[in-house]
């Protein structure tokens, strides 16, 4: 986005805060030759999002007794699973 004047944010805030969240983009505001950024705040990782977290194992031991062990269960009537 191009820098702005104080005036010009005041004409088109709305419009303006709208773009820099939509694009993530900072607004550069000019006054007496100094600049004022307007930046969109960084949200936290939603916790769904599973690159932001720490890897978590779902299998605790050997992985290989998974693939190298019984590979078929029975259910059984009587509740209980036969390997």
């Amino acid at each position: 986005m191009a820098d702005v004047t104080p005036t010009e944010l005041r004409s088109h805030l709305y419009r303006v805060l709208d773009e820099v969240l939509a694009t993530g983009q900072p607004c550069r505001v000019r006054r007496g030759g100094r600049i004022v950024l307007l930046v969109p705040e960084v949200a936290p990782h939603p916790p769904w999002d599973f690159e932001a977290r720490p890897f978590r194992p779902l299998v605790v031991g050997d992985v290989d007794a998974l693939v190298d062990g019984p590979s078929v269960a029975e259910w059984h009537s009587d509740g209980g699973f036969e390997l």
